[in-house]
């Protein structure tokens, strides 16, 4: 075991005592391995996974899902992982986002020795630098057991850390690698664009946002100088109502904003205040009160906005860039 399956296919290795490791992006490993996470008689940590909202997020980053499931000596399903990956081009990435184990093979290492494996595999791949999409309560098991460190580049984190209640961990001896992720200045990038075009002429939709939004954007730019947090602020804006517009599933999780969310606050409101709040009901967020007493943000754009919405969200990313 020293390469990644091919795209679509997948490839199997033991990982002892009856236990065995399929991975890939086959459609029917896709299918066993979402199928065991919504399973009923899990928890309901993954409730919100949906690949197909989820390929569209990774794919619109130049990443692919690679799934990696145990199965006992029946067949059935007992610890999951799911990673992003995207081929050295110079640099290759492997980045975990979930692990799961069932409940009762929990606390017997299943879920250590498949990651074992996995960072070994990443490992062994050209130029590829490891990353863990952590939430706080795991982060210590990453840092310790692992070898993960915080990775503190404003910019890889406002690429891949795509969740506004996750840290992004990137391994210690990745860190090198990792900085050729890292895009040269935007004076430069423009310099070297097409017909004297710059990044935003590129990447702007035709369509242009309302006056509102833009006048919201104004106000939260004119923050810049006292909030040195702003690009981070624009470009979890733009994470934001993106996956909203992307989530298509039942529960419409990635639709809401929870206000009180630690991340979203620090990120956005903490930052942004008024302005950011603005922005978001701009894009089709509404400010309402749950059955818990709770303030969120739930998106419910009209279609016929999705033009304007595209360049809305390329403006956002494109200001948090800078």
């Amino acid at each position: 075991m020293n390469a990644l399956p091919s795209a679509g296919e997948e490839a199997s290795f033991s990982l002892g005592d009856g236990l065995t490791v399929r991975h890939g992006s086959s459609l029917s490993l896709m299918v066993a391995v979402c199928g065991f996470l919504a399973n009923p008689v899990q928890d309901d940590s993954f409730n919100y996974v949906d690949p197909t909202v989820d390929n569209k997020k990774w794919g619109r980053k130049g990443l692919s899902l690679y799934y990696a499931g145990v199965t006992n000596e029946e067949g059935a399903l007992v610890c999951a992982l799911r990673a992003a990956t995207q081929e050295a081009a110079p640099t290759g990435i492997f980045l975990i986002d979930y692990v799961y184990s069932a409940p009762d093979h929990r606390d017997k290492g299943i879920a250590g020795k498949l990651i074992r494996r996995v960072l070994d595999l990443a490992s062994s791949q050209k130029n590829t630098a490891k990353f863990v999409l952590s939430i706080e309560d795991s982060a210590v098991y990453w840092l310790e057991k692992w070898g993960f460190v915080l990775c503190q580049s404003t910019e890889i984190n406002d690429r891949l850390n795509v969740f506004p209640d996750t840290h992004l961990l990137v391994h210690k001896d990745s860190k090198t690698l990792a900085e050729g992720l890292v895009r040269p200045p935007l004076q430069q990038r423009n310099n070297n664009a097409p017909s004297g075009e710059s990044e935003m002429q590129s990447t702007m939709a035709a369509a242009v946002p309302p006056e509102s939004f833009a006048a919201a954007l104004g106000e939260l730019q004119l923050l810049g100088t006292s909030q040195p947090d702003l690009p981070l602020c624009l470009s979890t804006l733009a994470t934001l109502v993106q996956n909203a517009r992307d989530d298509d599933s039942e529960d419409g999780r990635r639709r809401t904003i929870r206000m009180a969310n630690p991340q979203v606050h620090r990120r956005v409101f903490a930052v942004g205040g008024e302005p950011a709040m603005k922005l978001l009901q701009c894009c089709g967020f509404a400010l309402q009160v749950n059955d818990e007493g709770d303030a969120v943000l739930r998106y419910a754009a009209d279609a016929s906005n999705e033009s304007w919405l595209d360049a809305a969200v390329a403006q956002l990313q494109y200001e948090g860039d800078k």
